[in-house]
């Protein structure tokens, strides 16, 4: 594995209008060089549970998306382990930010690898190298 898939990355193939250079960009590696973290499993289902507590009309349409993505990823989800727990508190004591980012940021660094994320923003100046798949061509961020 190479990339740690941020949630606003993941989430393109289900949105109404995608970003066409992050489906692009998803076409042009090879599935096996992505993996996500639980804290992405988290935040689709937190989605999913929102949309079927609200009775929206898309909520079994939603699950079933998550429930697809969580199986595409099997066996490349990475946890949120004491290693990263740790990463993570100590990136949080640095600077305050977003916790489900910097989280993220916390799982890259620890597994070696490059976030790829539309928001990278959030999580610049983390020591992780990072990569921005909605720039066409991709902007790739140095740690």
């Amino acid at each position: 594995m190479i990339y740690l898939l941020d949630t606003n990355v993941v989430s393109q193939s289900s949105k109404p209008k995608p970003s066409a250079n992050i489906l692009a960009w998803l076409r042009s590696v090879d599935d096996h060089e992505l993996c996500i973290s639980a804290m992405t499993v988290r935040e689709l289902r937190y989605g999913a549970e929102r949309a079927t507590a609200a009775n929206h009309p898309a909520a079994t349409a939603i699950t079933q998306g998550v429930d697809a993505v969580i199986a595409a990823y099997a066996g490349r989800i990475l946890p949120i382990d004491e290693a990263v727990a740790a990463v993570w508190g100590r990136m949080l004591a640095e600077r305050d930010g977003d916790e489900e980012d910097t989280a993220l940021a916390a799982t890259a660094l620890v597994h070696g690898l490059t976030l790829v994320t539309a928001n990278i923003k959030d999580v610049t100046g983390r020591g992780v190298p990072l990569l921005n798949p909605s720039r066409s061509p991709p902007k790739a961020t140095p740690a």
